[in-house]
């Protein structure tokens, strides 16, 4: 599938940079907007951790806090078309 759109680019664009922590948002839009959020926050949490971004602590309830942490990010993630092989997971978040 080819991708068309104009872009813009400003600042130290060809300067690569690693995606991590930008890719969570993206992969909890796409699990709320594919499973609901109910479904989802049933296996992370919603509420501020106070913890590092990096951090993979979990809450009382044994469930990562939120989506924004890592521990939160890796559950998101894995909920994404679970009923896929890898590949064709890397192909629908990509």
């Amino acid at each position: 599938m080819l991708f068309n759109a104009n872009r813009h680019s400003i600042g130290d664009y060809k300067v690569p940079f690693c995606l991590q922590s930008c890719s969570k948002p993206m992969s909890y839009a796409m699990a709320v907007n594919d499973l609901g959020s109910e479904l989802v926050h049933q296996y992370v949490g919603q509420e501020p951790s106070g913890q590092a971004f990096n951090s993979l602590a979990l809450d009382s309830t044994n469930k990562p806090h939120n989506p924004m942490i890592n521990a939160g990010a890796l559950i998101t993630a894995s909920l994404l078309r679970s009923h896929l092989a890898l590949p064709d997971k890397f192909d629908y978040v990509r």
